[in-house]
């Protein structure tokens, strides 16, 4: 049965960063956005790793890009967890 405006959490999340690799610039640095508004709604040590880190994340390093979102899913699923519910999430958009 579909219910709109349900909401199940997901199993699992799966984030293969090679597909990343495919994108044109444009829309890696459209993602890094929504990366770096992690670290700024709260995160101050995150923000200063992203300042740091800024020219790998550009350039797409692996390890880099992926330690990004890594904490970035992390603190999604910490806002989901505290009110799975809530509407509007502001912070999520």
């Amino acid at each position: 049965m579909h219910v709109v405006g349900a909401f199940h959490p997901p199993r699992a999340v799966i984030a293969d960063t090679r597909v990343l690799a495919t994108l044109p610039p444009r829309e890696l640095r459209a993602g890094l956005a929504e990366v770096v508004k992690y670290g700024a709604l709260g995160d101050a040590a995150f923000f200063d790793w992203l300042q740091q880190n800024a020219e790998a994340l550009v350039a797409g390093v692996d390890g880099v890009l992926s330690e990004a979102i890594a904490r970035s899913c992390r603190h999604k699923a910490a806002i989901v967890e505290r009110d799975p519910a809530t509407r509007p999430r502001a912070a999520m958009r």
